[in-house]
C-alpha cells in the first residue's frame, strides 16, 4: 500500500473512531464478541442496528408532523431553543465560579494506609509529600466516600 493510502487509511479509522464514541452497547457486543464469538455477537450487533433503524424512522415521521403543526411558530420555536441555550451556558459558567465542591470527611481510621491517604491516590509516592496549588483541596477515596485531606 502506498503512503497516500495508508494515510486514507488512518485517517478513515480515526474519524470513524471519534464519530462513533463507545457506549454502553459498543461494550457490550465487545464483550460478547470475547466471550461467546463473532456468530453471537454479529447477530446481537444486527438486532441493535435493526433497533436504532425503527427509532431513526421514528424520528423521522414525528419530526415531520410535528414540522406541519408548526408551521407557523417558526420564530417561536427559534427564540425558545435560543432561551433554552443561553440558560445552558449560564448554569455552565455558573458552575466555573465555584472554587470548591462540597466535601464531607470520612469517618476516622476509614483509610487502609491509617493517614488519610492511599498508596497512588495522592500521596506524592515512594518519595512521600504533595505538591498541590495553594486554595485547592486533595480529595481521594471511592463514590460516596470523599474526604479532604488538604485544603
Amino acid at each position: 500500500m502506498s503512503d497516500t493510502g495508508a494515510a486514507l487509511l488512518a485517517g478513515l479509522i480515526a474519524g470513524y473512531g471519534l464519530a462513533m464514541p463507545m457506549g454502553a452497547i459498543s461494550v457490550l457486543l465487545i464483550h460478547e464478541a470475547l466471550t461467546r464469538g463473532w456468530r453471537i455477537a454479529s447477530a446481537a450487533a444486527s438486532g441493535t442496528a435493526l433497533v436504532d433503524l425503527g427509532y431513526a424512522c421514528l424520528a423521522l415521521a414525528a419530526g415531520a408532523a410535528v414540522t406541519d403543526r408548526l408551521q407557523g411558530w417558526t420564530r417561536t420555536v427559534q427564540l425558545i431553543g435560543a432561551a433554552v441555550l443561553v440558560a445552558v451556558v449560564l448554569h455552565g459558567l455558573r458552575g466555573l465560579r465555584r472554587t470548591s465542591l462540597p466535601l464531607r470527611p470520612a469517618p476516622a481510621g476509614d483509610s487502609p494506609g491509617g493517614n488519610g491517604t492511599r498508596p497512588g491516590h495522592g500521596d506524592g509516592g515512594p518519595q512521600g509529600g504533595r505538591v498541590q496549588a495553594p486554595g485547592t483541596a486533595t480529595v481521594t477515596g471511592g463514590p460516596g466516600r470523599l474526604r479532604t485531606l488538604q485544603r
